[in-house]
């Protein structure tokens, strides 16, 4: 579905797309004030969000903090104003992007920035190298960051996660939601999704101290607190099942 949906009083979703792999969009409002959560796939993208945030009057976006460095979450960020927030990690990875000078989009597909899998995707989004650009995050975090969006808070924090370094997740305090991207994902190692049971352990561990009564996914529909846990605790004996 393409359309702006309203979570909670200051929290709006942009779903997931399975066609192109546009994760969740998540928007948080309050006061006349905005902050994105992850910029998504690209100039589609981009125009689709600027159009339901008019129709829903919603403001301009001042800020936009990036998950994690994979394109489908961070390439439209050259589409859009407003400060850039990541980790240091996820700010290295865009530098190294930006400085590339790609014949086709074909050139980003590498192990440590984008699996194979992600080629027929990512052109949907762009016909022509050129279309893509990237920016360089202006504000780098530590381990915990906040975020004022008017009255509310927006509690960053850097988390080990199975799916990548330098993930970011993000709690809005009033509304009790808490944003993952992918970081429930395992991880993309050369073309392959390989789980990892002692960074899921960690990943279990620095989610407990979010009192969430909804939490956002970027792949997946939205999920209240016992049916995530429930599934992140069966996806945890998976792994201790399977010793890995």
């Amino acid at each position: 579905m393409d359309k702006l949906q309203r979570l909670t009083e200051h929290v709006w979703l942009l779903p997931f797309d399975e066609t192109t792999d546009r994760p969740v969009i998540g928007v948080i409002a309050s006061d006349g004030q905005s902050v994105l959560y992850d910029a998504g796939c690209g100039p589609k993208t981009a125009e689709l969000l600027m159009k339901e945030m008019k129709e829903n009057n919603l403001p301009k976006a001042d800020k936009i903090i990036l998950s994690h460095f994979h394109w489908d979450h961070s390439f439209r960020a050259g589409y859009i104003d407003g400060e850039l927030i990541s980790s240091r990690f996820t700010a290295e990875k865009m530098r190294q992007m930006a400085s590339m000078k790609p014949k086709s989009v074909g050139d980003f597909i590498s192990d440590d920035l984008m699996p194979e899998f992600c080629r027929e995707h990512i052109n949907m989004e762009y016909s022509d190298a050129s279309e893509i650009k990237l920016r360089v995050p202006d504000t780098i975090i530590g381990d915990r960051y906040t975020v004022k969006v008017g009255s509310v808070n927006v509690d960053i924090k850097q988390i080990t996660s199975p799916h990548s370094k330098g993930q970011i997740v993000r709690y809005v305090r009033e509304d009790k939601v808490l944003f993952l991207a992918d970081s429930f994902s395992a991880e993309i190692i050369g073309h392959d999704f390989i789980d990892n049971r002692e960074k899921r352990r960690r990943f279990n561990r620095d989610l407990k101290e979010f009192p969430f009564e909804h939490i956002v996914l970027g792949h997946f529909d939205c999920m209240n607190y016992s049916d995530f846990w429930q599934l992140a605790e069966e996806r945890l004996a998976e792994r201790e099942s399977f010793g890995i």
